[in-house]
């Protein structure tokens, strides 16, 4: 078996099992071991890129060297994922999504492999998302303003994009490779058809593995796509593929050696494609690999010769005479320095480029608009040792090195596309100082390259409440870690184009926390949760929003040493209700409210349920307001405001243990409430929710699966805009996996149906959801790997409903 590098990263995820025991082996992934190696010490490890190239058994002489290199870098590369670190550098900080604290979590990495655009306000970017145990597809899109995460189709437990072309608004394809049911690599093929992307099967050469690394239309009944099959004996050959508008077929490329894979391709038309690669000649070098289409078959085309070893992988083109190449090249000393090539429509030479390192220097991608406005980029060694991205321009007269941004220890770019000499985009990864990877998105605006946020989840951060007054003013609440390990409130608001992070109070200098956020106008909001002050009592926290800043509002506290509001809502600037708990003389935890009047809190009476937590509010007027929460013996309770007192409301008690977490009224008429209940068999939480009807509380059926021993599905959050309409939020298990994942349900007025989440990530929870309209609704929550590492890694999470799917918005 032959380990091919589509993806370095891919690849590096999977040897980290092994090569922590000193052995590089194929052997999680699929088949037998392909080569052995020992884990060089870290003085070796110059840099953690590893070539696209095949990792196969050396038939002789220097090709032994060749792959042994190889080798080396992909144990170097093992070892910075799994934390060792290699190179050190100082940290840049720079704005990204969920960046307020250093992230954490070393098991998950976030990678963009390539990008295409068709204009300034309508970019694709893919790539893979790794966790500890899966490595999924990564979709991420530009409306000119934001990159939000899209849905996409992960068929295996592995699978990564390498590729993307975009035609138009309503058309795009992307490529690279997922692992089927006998674990077997396998091409992927994705579409973009305007709504959404779905798997289109692919043509195969051979029934053993199959990987496809780029694509390029000439429009959309005619797309490129290239790659490498592993045929019967382990032998390497080129792939390519033709889509005819209606499915992918064969077209049988050149192969010189026994050693050949293609990496890149460029469609100019329907009978002029090319496309570049490598392969192993007889003397056992890498030599780079050029192949035209006519419209009738593949020929070879010479490359120029000279260095020992030579690799391609990118190739663009504005014509049939200008094209260029991009790569690296070794020299006679073992130096790596980047190759330009380019083709004038009938021979292909090398083009002089700077020299960046005294050890190594490649290019990775490369764009072009016309014959003097090309980008190339990539990343090198510096004098310190340490990796970092590089930009290069072509002026129409020689190619230049354009300074671009660096946020992280390892940084690299791997995809670049222009649409104008004003406007280009630069995607990759950057690796933050505890060694987990980043989505890395530059821009380039006034002839500088700056970075610009990408979806990026996986920092020590927690959005726990939402609330939306509109399309364009929107609250989310929660708390994010510090540095040092403060606990700090955390508001984030929503304009219509961008979330953005607003100061809010800390009271306490060691925990501060929102829980609950609710707003009536753009300038009239509130906020509670807790703190814990500087005797180490947890006290009542409540905030409010005027329009220009956030500012604490003193609550009549209750005696007790543990007093906290979980939920608020507001009707107007003169009606607000709080709802949580406090600790009594004894001990036992009793419901608390507090209502607002437009000039103080104060606590109104609650009725005694035996001790117990409210966990939600919701009002529609000031004599209509429902609090609900649980007992201390695990029974759900639901409280009613009539104007004048609260009551007790009998409700359905499923006889396990249960609770309410959330409530939402639209009427005196409608409200639903949801939480969960223990499951009698597994004695795992499951879904739970009851709605009124103006009479009585009634159980609604959940369409959610009971979770298998050991898993959990549950409701956490709902919001109701009528009778007919409203969502529910928390999390489920997926199947064959006992993380946590979003959960989503509608109801319609008949029933919940589930729908499907846009988070990436597992270890996911929506925490909860608002909604204006039957087109505009919020979920927010949080999500990490909790794994070995302390605190555990968390990023907050974002997602919204536009009146047809749910899409990952980022946030600060």
């Amino acid at each position: 078996m032959h380990l091919r590098l589509g993806s370095r990263r891919l690849l590096r995820a999977l040897v980290v099992p092994l090569v922590v025991a000193g052995t590089v082996s194929a052997a999680g992934m699929v088949g037998p071991a392909a080569m052995a190696a020992p884990t060089p010490p870290a003085a070796a490890c110059g840099h953690k890129i590893i070539q696209p190239f095949a990792l196969g058994v050396p038939p002789a002489g220097q090709q032994a060297s060749a792959l042994a290199r190889l080798a080396q870098r992909v144990t170097c590369s093992a070892a910075a994922l799994a934390g060792t670190p290699i190179l050190k550098a100082p940290s840049v900080k720079v704005p990204s999504p969920n960046a307020i604290s250093p992230r954490t979590d070393t098991a998950a990495s976030n990678i963009v492999d390539a990008v295409d655009a068709t204009s300034t306000t309508d970019a694709w970017a893919v790539g893979t998302t790794v966790t500890s145990t899966t490595a999924s597809a990564l979709i991420e899109h530009w409306d000119g303003s934001t990159w939000r995460a899209m849905p996409s189709p992960s068929p295996g437990n592995l699978s990564e994009l390498f590729s993307v072309t975009a035609i138009s608004a309503t058309s795009a394809w992307a490529v690279g490779m997922t692992q089927d049911g006998t674990g077997t690599l396998v091409a992927l093929t994705e579409q973009w058809d305007g709504t959404q992307w779905s798997v289109v099967p692919g043509a195969s050469l051979f029934p053993n593995e199959n990987i496809l690394v780029s694509v390029s239309a000439v429009s959309a009944s005619s797309v490129w796509a290239v790659g490498f099959t592993e045929a019967s004996g382990g032998t390497l050959t080129p792939l390519a593929e033709h889509w005819d508008g209606s499915s992918w077929n064969l077209s049988g490329a050149s192969a010189p050696s026994s050693f050949t894979e293609l990496t890149a391709v460029t469609a100019i038309s329907a009978t002029n494609v090319i496309a570049v690669g490598l392969f192993i000649n007889a003397s056992g070098f890498v030599q780079a690999l050029t192949e035209r289409w006519d419209g009738t078959q593949w020929t070879t085309v010479p490359s120029p010769s000279g260095a020992n070893d030579t690799e391609l992988f990118a190739v663009t083109a504005t014509s049939p005479t200008s094209a260029w190449a991009v790569g690296l090249s070794d020299d006679s000393t073992g130096l790596t320095q980047p190759l330009i090539e380019r083709w004038n429509g009938t021979v292909w030479s090398v083009v002089p480029n700077p020299a960046l390192s005294n050890e190594f220097g490649e290019l990775r991608a490369v764009t072009a608009t016309s014959t003097s406005n090309a980008w190339a980029v990539g990343d090198f060694d510096n004098a310190n040792g340490a990796e970092v991205t590089v930009t290069e321009h072509w002026d129409g007269k020689a190619w230049s090195v354009v300074p671009s941004a660096n946020p992280g220890v390892l940084d690299q770019l791997n995809g670049v596309v222009a649409t104008s000499t004003s406007n280009a985009w630069a995607v990759g990864d950057t690796q933050g100082a505890f060694g987990a990877e980043e989505t890395l998105t530059e821009q380039l605006k006034s002839s500088a390259w700056k970075v610009v946020p990408s979806p990026n989840p996986g920092t020590v951060s927690r959005l726990q409440s939402v609330a939306a007054t509109s399309a364009s003013n929107a609250w989310a609440a929660g708390f994010f870690l510090t540095a040092a390990g403060v606990q700090q409130t955390l508001a984030e608001h929503w304009d219509g184009t961008a979330w953005t992070a607003v100061p809010s109070p800390n009271p306490s200098a060691t925990s501060n926390e929102l829980r609950s956020v609710s707003a009536t106008s753009a300038t009239n909001a509130w906020a509670v949760g807790d703190f814990t002050d500087g005797n180490g009592i947890v006290q009542p926290l409540a905030e409010h929003w005027d329009g220009t800043a956030w500012t604490a509002v003193a609550v009549t506290s209750p005696l007790g040493r543990f007093q906290e509001l979980n939920s608020v809502v507001a009707t107007s600037a003169t009606n607000a209700w709080a709802a949580g708990s406090f600790t009594d003389s004894s001990g036992t935890a009793q419901t608390l409210v507090e209502h607002w009047d437009g000039t103080s809190w104060s606590i109104r009476a609650t009725p005694s349920v035996g001790g117990g937590v409210l966990n939600g509010v919701s009002a529609t007027s000031a004599s209509n307001v429902w609090a609900v929460g649980g007992t201390l013996a695990g029974r759900p309770v639901i409280e009613h405001w009539n104007g004048t007192a609260w009551s007790v409301v009998p409700t359905f008690d499923p006889g396990q243990l249960s609770t309410l977490w959330a409530v939402d009224a639209t009427s005196t008429s409608n409200a639903i409430a949801v939480g969960s209940v223990n499951n009698a068999s597994t004695g795992q939480p499951t879904p739970l929710s009851e709605r009124w009807d103006g009479t009585g509380w009634t159980i609604l059926p959940n369409p959610s699966p009971n979770p298998q021993p050991g898993q959990q599905t549950q409701l956490i959050g709902v919001a109701a805009t009528s009778a007919t309409n409203a969502w529910a939020a928390g999390l489920t298990p997926v199947f064959g996996d006992t993380n946590p994942r979003p959960l989503i349900e509608h109801w319609d007025g008949t029933a919940w149906t589930t729908a499907l989440s846009a988070n990436p990530l597992p270890h996911a929870f929506g925490d909860a959801v608002a909604a204006t309209s039957g087109t505009n609704a919020w979920l927010v929550g949080h999500y990490g790997i909790d794994g070995p590492v302390s605190p555990p890694g968390e990023g907050t999470l974002i997602e919204h409903w536009n009146g047809t799917t749910w899409a990952t918005v980022p946030s600060p």
